[in-house]
């Protein structure tokens, strides 16, 4: 249980930072950050949360 909740901790935390790039980017008029550059923290937290998700169905 505790590799879930340290994968969720993670996840989440990337999606924060993802989060708060598309915030940073929307706030200022010119672009500071490029699409593909703020998409590459929401991709992982989606790979990771599929992989916690399943570690974790599979261990109830």
């Amino acid at each position: 249980m505790k590799k879930v909740q340290s994968l969720f901790i993670i996840s989440f935390t990337l999606y924060f930072i993802g989060n708060l790039l598309w915030t940073i980017n929307i706030k200022y008029d010119n672009q500071l950050f490029e699409d593909w550059i703020i998409n590459i923290p929401f991709s992982l937290f989606s790979i990771i949360i599929l992989y916690t998700t399943i570690i974790w169905y599979k261990q109830k």
